[in-house]
């Protein structure tokens, strides 16, 4: 049994793994930033609170474009079952 993957835009299809992992790494990039950020003695607490906020909204963005990735699986007839 062969068959192909092909991303799309869809809510209702699994999320491509590919699209699990960058969310991941963003989110742990950013979380670090935050992290250093927040104990950094070079900005203001406004400015802290400002950097971390622009952050996690980068966290929301590309989980809401994860989410509306889905993987589309189509099964190649041609192929018998083993």
């Amino acid at each position: 049994m062969e068959t192909t993957e092909k991303t799309v835009v869809s809510l209702n299809k699994p999320t491509p793994a590919w699209a699990t992992t960058v969310f991941r790494v963003i989110f742990i990039l950013t979380g670090v930033a935050a992290f250093i950020i927040v104990g950094s003695t070079m900005f203001d607490n406004d400015m802290k609170v400002e950097i971390v906020l622009w952050l996690k909204g980068v966290d929301m963005a590309v989980w809401a474009i994860t989410r509306f990735l889905g993987v589309e699986v189509t099964r190649d007839f041609s192929v018998p079952d083993k």
